[in-house]
């Protein structure tokens, strides 16, 4: 199994994989009673079985059980049945996140992702399945015991800390790792306890780095914002607390775009449709216009669908899209814009597609939060904790994935293409009022601290969430609100095609 050890072969592997939309979180472990209908969680055991079976004698088969996983183990074919279901149910949620914003995993459902699986397997092999599987089981566990320093035996096979409901898979993965050397057992006050040895520490650096080249890890943390995303019912509701100028510093973007009316406008993450209906865009373009209104996310597509059939536009059509393969063909609109959308994309690939769409003479439009002071006293000491995770990267503060500055954004559009390119530089208050709403939103709702949190176990990362929300409470009754007020620099962009 020397290719477990090959970094650049299986970092190949894991971005096909990410590429193919499979996916294991350890979130969705353990509590498949919740998320499946009965009727389809029993169809995905019968079928997981038929995929072994189908498999298991055949030549591929053949190779993969001759072979010892880090030379030591044989592999058993309850891990391969394992690696089976586990992809199985993972890539289920995440089709259904997509395709509906929520967890419902129906026959049809069901039936995409178990031929998402397959298709992977036949293009590739299905001995790069299961070893795609080790990689990312391996590195779970292995990241859990580097987070806590060891773990009990006990707690380690029934992996309630990382990746609960996988006590069969963990049982053996704790054979392998302690097989292989990765693991040892040490007794503290007659404690049976799990670490890492200096070769465990070796093999997880080895994994991280296959996840990371591959974009494995990326793709996944955007997949779980969007699923976030998805599930938060009172998003505008959140908004107007947090940010209570939004809508007429939209409006003032709308105003900076001069959109008139009879256009044809393409806009990209409307979310719930805060700009496309509140901020004035549907009445901007007028009768004889119309808004196409898209976002990768069908939770809030839902949100927006729901405010349009009560607002009774007839000029605007709710679609989905991701700003990287906008579904139209060239040059269709005369506007193509869109709010807080673009850091969260591959900006290359999204601004290209933009230009793309828009007719030549026609207006492309941004606008976004740009980097803020976190050196407040209130934010420091909120959000201590994270600071101390981005220090253990080697950083003095959570890593930022907004620009620095509005001539950041400007620059880039230039840089590809656009004329003409306006650029304008305004703030809004950013409220921290109340700490759950504050929470939902910064973690949940734009991921802010994802960078920090990804490679926490999952019980760790739900107990910094709840000790945030506590710590917020003190912090809210010790400093005022103009204390906890900050005004969040924002950019906006327009260039012609």
């Amino acid at each position: 199994m020397d290719r477990l050890n090959d970094v650049d072969y299986m970092t190949d592997m894991l971005h096909r994989l990410g590429e193919a939309g499979l996916l294991i979180d350890p979130r969705f472990q353990g509590i498949q009673e919740k998320l499946f209908d009965s009727n389809v969680l029993e169809w995905f055991e019968r079928e997981t079985v038929k995929m072994l079976d189908s498999y298991w004698h055949t030549q591929d088969a053949d190779d993969l059980k001759s072979d010892l996983l880090f030379g030591v183990v044989p592999i058993t074919e309850q891990l391969v049945l394992n690696c089976i279901h586990n992809f199985f149910l993972g890539t289920a949620v995440f089709v259904s996140h997509d395709l509906k914003g929520r967890v419902d995993v129906d026959s049809e459902i069901a039936e995409m992702a178990l031929n998402d699986v397959k298709s992977f397997a036949q293009n590739n092999g299905f001995m790069n399945l299961f070893l795609c599987f080790c990689v990312i089981t391996g590195f779970e566990s292995h990241q859990a015991l580097a987070h806590y320093g060891r773990l009990t035996e006990k707690a380690f096979v029934s992996g309630e800390k990382h990746r609960p409901g996988s006590s069969d898979t963990l049982e053996t993965e704790l054979f392998v790792g302690l097989s292989a050397g990765f693991y040892e057992k040490v007794e503290v006050d007659g404690e049976t306890y799990i670490q890492l040895t200096d070769a465990g520490w070796k093999r997880r650096q080895k994994a991280l780095r296959m996840l990371t080249e591959s974009k494995y890890l990326q793709y996944r943390m955007q997949v779980i914002y969007i699923s976030q995303f998805d599930q938060i019912d009172d998003w505008e509701a959140i908004l107007d607390k947090i940010f209570p100028e939004a809508v007429p510093l939209r409006s003032d973007y709308l105003h900076f775009l001069e959109v008139r009316p009879g256009m044809e406008v393409l806009e990209l993450g409307c979310g719930s449709g805060t700009f496309t209906f509140d901020s004035g865009l549907a009445d901007a373009v007028g009768k004889e216009g119309w808004v196409t209104a898209t976002d990768p996310s069908a939770g809030m597509l839902y949100r927006a669908q729901q405010k349009l059939d009560k607002l009774g536009y007839e000029n605007v059509s709710i679609e989905a899209a991701a700003a990287e393969e906008i579904p139209y063909g060239n040059q269709e609109f005369d506007c193509t814009v869109g709010v807080s959308f673009f850091h969260f994309s591959d900006k290359p690939r999204a601004l290209k597609e933009m230009i793309r769409v828009t007719r030549p003479g026609g207006i492309v439009g941004l606008q976004g939060p740009l980097q803020f002071n976190l050196d407040r006293p209130f934010f420091r000491e909120w959000f201590e904790e994270i600071f101390l995770l981005a220090r253990k990267r080697g950083a003095d503060r959570p890593q930022s994935y907004l620009p620095q500055e509005t001539g950041e954004i400007s620059g880039f559009v230039r840089k590809h293409g656009l004329k003409n390119v306006e650029e304008q530089t305004v703030t809004m208050p950013w409220v921290f009022a109340d700490p759950e709403n504050v929470l939902q939103f910064m973690v949940y709702g734009v991921g802010l601290f994802q960078q920090e949190m990804i490679f926490l176990p999952l019980a760790a990362r739900e107990e910094l969430i709840e000790r945030l929300i506590e710590k917020g409470k003190d912090i809210c009754a010790r400093y005022s609100l103009a204390e906890r007020t900050i005004e969040l620099p924002t950019y906006f962009v327009k260039g012609t095609v």
